[in-house]
């Protein structure tokens, strides 16, 4: 399975890392394709970094890693990395912004070949300001870009619906003919929107909560990706006893953060996940729906990164820069991340 989506992926792109060097993370389970991702669409090399961490051992994952890239036939392509950065650093065309690569902070930048590129895998408005330091790569004129998920080849931003009612499910919310309200004031909300109502709910969306709609509703799905705050919470827009006064039996979902779960939990309000979602992510991943959504998104991020050394390669910067890379992959523009 694993293979097979890898394959199509890089088919569906055209992904091409042909004397590229790649710097990313070697993970556990739905993210254990990365490295040999980039290896099998033609890295010269892809160093994986990797840990002990809450999901696995390193040594655990290397095994597992090079299990998938022997069945590729790229095992004498991928280097592991443990703590030690330096010689992927110094090499690396590409680094990704991966969970055990991250964050790319100052220290990491100063370090890195100064023709360097790092596709954010993930949508541009998603960026997280801890996961690279953008004035940092300005400075040394390091490109920073994101990753259209509604691009053709990729399309993993309208996956976001079905995981949202699989959310509900699980929280006793069958879609159809439920009343179900929305905050959000990002993409992610008429994404949902357009799912939930066309699975038959009955949908409204706001950005911020409103009592005259909670008190009819259903579900509550929290999906403010940007926000900083509780917008559900003591000190936020509504409180947990405004809420449980206004439905008793209204089921909260933390398709995001911006919900106080710990408050919500005290008040006897169903809550999924039942766990605290930090702010800037998202309750449960697209992993969860479908493992191989983490390869596509990958693929589109990779071919991001493509695009870009290939226009460092170019000698394009600015306008000339972005224009090539949008125009070669599935990439979006980051405010700050183009020197």
């Amino acid at each position: 399975m694993e293979i097979e989506r890898m394959q199509a992926a890089i088919r569906r792109l055209q992904l091409d890392l042909s004397g590229l060097t790649v710097l990313t993370e070697a993970a556990s389970g739905p993210y254990r394709p990365t490295p040999v991702l980039a290896a099998l669409a033609g890295a010269r090399k892809t160093y994986a970094v990797t840990r002990d961490s809450g999901f696995g051992k390193g040594t655990e994952i290397v095994e597992s890693t090079l299990a998938l890239a022997r069945a590729c036939s790229v095992a004498g392509a991928v280097e592991f990395l443990f703590g030690d950065l330096e010689a992927g650093l110094r090499e690396a065309d590409i680094v990704t912004n991966l969970g055990f690569v991250r964050p790319i902070d100052r220290a990491m930048v100063a370090r890195m070949k100064p023709t360097g590129v790092v596709p954010y895998m993930a949508e541009a408005w998603e960026f997280r300001p801890g996961d690279v330091d953008l004035d940092a790569c300005r400075e040394r004129g390091i490109p920073v870009m994101g990753t259209n998920e509604s691009h053709p080849g990729v399309n993993t931003l309208r996956a976001c619906g079905p995981l949202c009612e699989s959310m509900m499910t699980r929280a006793g919310v069958a879609a159809k003919d439920a009343r179900v309200v929305v905050i959000s004031n990002d993409p992610f909300g008429p994404v949902l929107v357009d799912h939930l109502t066309s699975a038959g709910s009955i949908v409204t969306l706001l950005p911020r909560p409103s009592p005259h709609a909670i008190q009819k509703a259903d579900a509550l799905v929290m999906a403010c990706y940007r926000s900083d705050r509780f917008i559900l919470g003591s000190r936020g827009d509504m409180t947990p006893e405004q809420l449980k006064s206004l439905a008793p039996a209204i089921r909260v979902i933390q398709f995001t953060g911006g919900a106080d779960a710990e408050a919500l939990n005290r008040m006897d309000i169903a809550c999924f996940p039942p766990e605290q979602v930090p702010f800037r992510r998202m309750g449960r991943t697209l992993a969860e729906l479908d493992p191989g959504l983490v390869i596509d998104l990958h693929a589109a991020g990779l071919k991001v990164g493509e695009a870009m050394a290939q226009a460092r390669r170019l000698g394009l910067s600015g306008q000339d820069f972005v224009r090539y890379v949008t125009e070669h992959s599935p990439a979006q523009p980051m405010d700050g991340g183009t020197p």
